[in-house]
């Protein structure tokens, strides 16, 4: 999936165009996962925060894990115990609930999620760039300044015209998946 700078404002085809309303930003899935430091969202283990004894990162993405956290009665580890490896201090979270609080958190800010989207077509304009998006019964234009491609294939990067690059040794997917 791709997604796009907080400026982005949808204009969706008339077909599906929504009552007329203020412009609101429009991020798709990758984006809410990004939004707090997430790879995956199923994963239940969203990354450190911690380094050299303390807490060195903050922001949506901390502020979100420890609301998790908190609803979930967990535990949030002791940053200022340096533990004898670092992933030791790894936050664990309800990955349901955490997604849940994320989406919660962008509809509260105006943002408008487009879920299973990805881009058709991309324009250079004056203003920035058009990106023709499609999905399940669903087609979108989205007019934005900034594009942030994470499709995974570098898919945007393609229709641009720009050289990807492949290293020789690729990270596998990842499989994660309950048992019991």
């Amino acid at each position: 999936m791709s997604s796009w700078s907080a400026e982005a404002q949808p204009d969706m085809s008339p077909r599906f165009r929504p009552p007329a309303r203020e412009p609101k930003p429009c991020w798709s899935n990758a984006v809410l996962s990004w939004a707090g430091r997430r790879p995956l969202v199923a994963c239940p283990f969203p990354g450190l925060f911690d380094a050299w004894g303390k807490q060195v990162i903050a922001g949506i993405g901390w502020e979100l894990v420890k609301e998790c956290v908190e609803l979930d009665s967990g535990t949030l580890p002791n940053f200022a115990k340096v533990p004898q490896r670092h992933w030791q201090n790894q936050v664990l979270t309800n990955q349901f609930l955490y997604v849940l609080l994320a989406e919660e958190k962008c509809t509260d800010a105006g943002v408008e999620i487009a879920f299973h989207e990805f881009p058709h077509t991309v324009t250079k304009t004056e203003n920035g760039w058009t990106v023709d998006c499609v999905g399940f019964g669903t087609n979108r234009r989205v007019n934005c300044k900034q594009i942030i491609d994470c499709t995974g294939g570098a898919e945007v990067v393609g229709m641009l015209g720009f050289s990807r690059l492949r290293e020789e040794e690729r990270q596998p997917g990842s499989y994660l998946f309950p048992t019991g």
